[in-house]
């Protein structure tokens, strides 16, 4: 038993996180299937955690003008020390979400992004397009 204490939780896309700030560990469990596997990550483990935004576009010009306005989705991809893996978490698709929560949700995906950092002693990497 893990015998964990939340100090905050988000939800993203179908996903749920929580951090337990004292035991440095975050929980990502899945909201819709509740006998689903779910995650335990110590923040020992994570090398850094990239904001990604993933965009569709047919050339380079237009992929830079759309990066900035419309991506299609806003992820945090962990990168962890200790695996050759990575592990990508949806904070904003266009598939599920309103436009017009993009800002929000973009913010969000940042806080995410800083908080299990700096708990952890690393410095965030800034965002980048894919």
């Amino acid at each position: 038993m893990l015998n964990l204490r939340f100090s905050c939780y988000e939800t993203a896309g179908n996903k749920i996180m929580a951090l337990d700030g004292i035991k440095r560990i975050l929980l990502v469990a899945d909201q819709q299937n509740a006998g689903a596997q779910y995650l335990v990550i110590k923040l020992a483990d994570i090398k850094n955690l990239l904001v990604k935004r993933y965009i569709y576009a047919v050339n380079r010009a237009t992929a830079v003008l759309l990066s900035q306005r419309h991506p299609r989705a806003i992820y945090l991809e962990f990168i962890f020390s200790n695996k050759p893996a990575t592990f990508p978490l949806v904070f904003y698709t266009t598939a599920t979400d309103n436009k017009a929560d993009l800002s929000r949700l973009e913010k969000k995906t940042y806080n995410w992004q800083r908080l299990p950092l700096q708990l952890s002693g690393h410095q965030a990497t800034h965002a980048q397009s894919s």
